[in-house]
């Protein structure tokens, strides 16, 4: 019988000097361990990260709404965890590709597309 498991959902708390990043930092190693034990050649075969400076980001959210307690973090936590989504890009480059989201809606679709396309052109190749 097949065993399903739930996802779950893991949250850091502590004020400032608490040791998160520390045991973050932890976790993470373990988890990525755990998953090239698990499932070493499960992974997406496209990752789209829409990049955006993070000056952009907040001018973007500031014009259409009023921040929620997530959007009100401070600019280093954004930074950090852009920088992350970039260091995952680099470990991973076969298959990430960086978006530039400073792009029109209408460009950025387009270039989406030509990725799906060159996508769909290869499973149809290997079939």
């Amino acid at each position: 019988m097949t065993q399903h498991h739930q996802p779950r959902f893991i949250t850091f708390e502590g004020i400032d000097g608490a040791g998160k990043s520390t045991h973050i930092g932890f976790v993470a190693d373990y988890l990525q361990q755990l998953e090239a034990w698990v499932h070493p050649h499960l992974q997406p075969d496209l990752t789209f990260l829409f990049d955006v400076p993070l000056a952009v980001a907040r001018a973007r959210l500031d014009a259409t709404r009023d921040l929620d307690k997530f959007e009100q973090e401070r600019s280093d936590f954004f930074a950090a965890t852009r920088n992350e989504y970039l260091r995952r890009a680099a470990q991973f480059p076969e298959r990430f590709r960086i978006i530039d989201a400073t792009q029109s809606i209408a460009d950025i679709q387009v270039q989406l597309a030509q990725l799906l396309d060159v996508l769909l052109e290869q499973s149809v190749a290997t079939v």
